[in-house]
């Protein structure tokens, strides 16, 4: 059965070979007096035997062995195996064992077929392994039997044959072979050369159970808890994974902690999962051991330690278990119980992906999508994400979506985007949710639709997706595809900022310094603010700049304004710049200086920035800092008119009315006058006046030179 972290664990049938090489014969069967007896009982001292009587027995052994007596050279061929009572000989161990095979013995010749079969005192060869199986199983040895049905079940050394599997199965089954009626169980619960029938599967892994078969007595205990083939029985579940466990089945233990992990058939109980995760985890189970790991990681049952998490992971990465694999490699690459190590991240990474962990071929691609670890490459990045898409991972589909949607190691196609976070967003992804309200919003492959925005941002937003929730306040603030509602806005950008989200704490703050959706508030912007500026949110940053300035919930300080106009300022934000551009201009709070002024504007302009713009037009309009030059001053009202900008039309009707920097003509002056009076500017009114009233560029109108007075 499939293992994972969510539910109960079967052994596979590698887990329990045939024929151990560490004991005598582990198959036991029913003799005619119902008395339990081993196939090989014959072959080994008891253990409570003397040593003198073992040294006796082993002479008396070596004697027979070397007469010629079959069943004595098997058991001598123990003894070097073993290396208890001789020195270990596998090759020795090996050569007596053929002896007696040689004989026709088929205890023996199932020894020298576990020899071939793990390379013991041999070079490992699976063919010749099968084909002493098969001598021992054509004489009827159910262990023998049980062997080479494993091998053609896996297809070692023979061609895989369920068929023939079965058949070897129910042969050694027949004789009471408790480990083929547990093999013959998985066949039917998995369907391997059978129809799946979980009936026919419960029947006989609880004929092996009741033979004392540990790992049968933990299937039995699964079937319970999942109701195959049983109807579900959670108390029957923990009683047979009790049973098991008491036998110290490593599996049954991992499997009573996922009961009280679970909360099933128990009160939830996450400490005492602990306990039998770790007893499980101990005896190397790396299931159980990623268990202990997790739990530590997340501080389920325990302080939350994440050395001790780290040490837990990397016992189950090192047996090769994919997701442990995945949650070490999570771990270098954030530093977490163990020093960040970029290369180590992708290493694990790479073996986790290779065994086709989606989560790992994920955190690949991010590793190239950003560089981490390894060169930028956003073609790589999409390689994996692909890798983790095609299985079904949302997080990758979404990430796919966002290289096409913004063009990044492909052509640029909104379409593509759209299709695959679509396919993410219907598996319930918050964030790829989050933007297509994002392509609806700026009309980025569909048509601009608000309302539709909102859909897809509410969505996201309630399953706490912090910039979702952001975009809700945004929507509320502004009246896009709702109705403007400075309370809801507030309410979300409450439920962001909690989640430290920096751009909704400024917001929020902006609103309690405005005084919408809540009682004007400077103390509690300027919180919301120095939250947000923790983040480096520059525009935070500025505003407190002006809480400082002007003196707003704080002492009026010029000096402190212009720290925090630096800092934003230098982070990139254009309005800082601007404002520190008129603290030098104005030579407030510190020396008036022109030069440095035209400096920060400049830098504000050039990010589009039209108050800048305007008053970079001013300084050249005025020879401020900077040589008197008209025509500098109209290309740079130009660029703020653009923005519609009032003060900008106003002044380039101002330039082209008298003549500066550009050919004089009154008709021109009025047309710029009277943009700007479309966008309220009351100057421009009595501009407009004053022309109408000289007759300048119009036809003279002393009437409607009132009429714009007034206006």
């Amino acid at each position: 059965m499939t293992q994972t972290s969510e539910g109960p664990q079967t052994a596979t049938p590698d887990n329990q070979l045939c024929t151990s090489l560490n004991a005598p014969e582990p198959y036991q069967f029913t003799n005619n007096n119902n008395k339990q007896v081993s196939a090989s009982q014959d072959l080994a001292p008891t253990a409570s035997a003397s040593r003198a009587s073992i040294a006796s027995q082993a002479m008396e052994t070596m004697a027979n062995a070397r007469l010629g007596d079959r069943i004595a050279q098997a058991a001598l061929g123990d003894m070097y195996r073993d290396g208890k009572i001789l020195s270990q000989d596998n090759a020795a161990a090996l050569s007596w064992y053929r002896k007696a095979a040689d004989q026709g013995y088929a205890v023996a010749q199932h020894r020298v077929g576990d020899c071939y079969g793990s390379g013991l005192g041999v070079s490992k060869d699976d063919s010749a392994a099968a084909e002493w199986y098969q001598r021992a199983a054509d004489q009827g040895y159910a262990a023998a039997q049980c062997s080479l049905g494993d091998m053609y079940q896996h297809g070692r050394g023979v061609p895989q044959s369920y068929t023939q599997a079965m058949n070897l199965f129910l042969k050694a089954a027949a004789q009471g072979c408790f480990v083929s009626q547990h093999r013959l169980g998985h066949l039917y619960h998995h369907g391997l050369g059978v129809p799946r029938d979980q009936l026919e599967a419960m029947t006989w892994y609880r004929t092996a159970a009741d033979q004392g078969s540990t790992e049968a007595q933990n299937d039995v205990g699964r079937m319970y808890q999942i109701g195959f083939g049983v109807r579900r029985d959670d108390g029957q579940a923990m009683h047979w994974y009790t049973k098991s466990a008491t036998h110290g089945s490593a599996s049954a233990h991992y499997n009573i902690g996922e009961m009280y992990r679970l909360g099933q058939g128990v009160a939830t109980n996450f400490l005492t999962a602990l306990d039998w995760y770790k007893r499980a985890g101990e005896q190397g189970h790396p299931l159980a051991q990623r268990m202990v790991g997790s739990l530590y990681d997340t501080g389920r049952g325990v302080p939350r330690d994440h050395s001790k998490a780290m040490h837990w992971l990397l016992k189950a990465a090192k047996q090769g278990d994919a997701m442990a694999q995945c949650q070490v490699a999570f771990k270098f690459e954030k530093g977490l119980g163990v020093s960040q190590d970029y290369g180590q991240a992708m290493d694990w990474y790479l073996m986790s992906a290779k065994q086709g962990n989606d989560f790992a071929q994920n955190s690949i691609g991010r590793m190239y999508r950003d560089g981490q670890g390894v060169s930028l490459d956003y073609s790589k990045a999409l390689s994996w994400y692909l890798m983790a898409a095609g299985q079904g991972n949302f997080a990758a589909q979404t990430s796919v979506g966002h290289l096409y949607d913004f063009g990044l190691g492909v052509p640029q196609d909104h379409d593509q985007a759209m299709d695959w976070y679509l396919k993410a967003a219907k598996q319930g992804d918050p964030i790829a949710q989050g933007y297509i309200g994002d392509m609806y919003y700026n009309g980025r492959g569909v048509a601009q639709d608000y309302s539709e925005a909102v859909m897809w941002y509410q969505k996201s937003a309630d399953k706490g997706t912090a910039s979702s929730q952001c975009r809700m306040g945004c929507m509320y603030e502004r009246g896009q595809g709702v109705s403007q509602d400075f309370g809801q806005a507030v309410d979300w950008y409450v439920k962001s900022a909690q989640q430290d989200y920096p751009i909704a704490q400024n917001n929020l703050g902006n609103l309690y310094r405005t005084g919408q959706g809540v009682l004007q508030d400077y103390s509690q912007a300027r919180f919301w603010f120095l939250k947000a500026d923790k983040h480096f949110n520059a525009s935070a940053s500025n505003s407190i700049g002006v809480l400082y300035e002007k003196g707003l919930g704080v002492f009026q300080d010029p000096s402190q304004a212009k720290i925090w106009y630096l800092r934003a300022a230098k982070l990139g934000d254009a309005d800082a710049q601007h404002n520190l551009g008129l603290m030098f201009r104005d030579g407030i709070g510190i020396q008036q200086d022109y030069s440095e002024a035209m400096s920060w504007f400049l830098k504000s302009a050039e990010q589009g920035n039209a108050p800048s713009q305007v008053v970079i037009g001013s300084l050249y309009e005025n020879g401020l800092g900077v040589p008197q030059d008209y025509s500098q001053a109209f290309k740079w009202f130009l660029k703020a008119s653009y923005q519609n900008s009032a003060i900008a039309q106003r002044n380039i009707g101002w330039l082209y009315r008298y003549g500066r920097g550009v050919a004089q003509s009154h008709s021109k002056a009025m047309e710029w006058y009277l943009k700007a009076a479309d966008n309220g500017d009351l100057i421009a009114h009595s501009r407009i006046g004053e022309l109408y009233e000289l007759g300048k560029g119009v036809q003279q109108d002393r009437t409607k030179a009132e009429e714009w007075y007034r206006a």
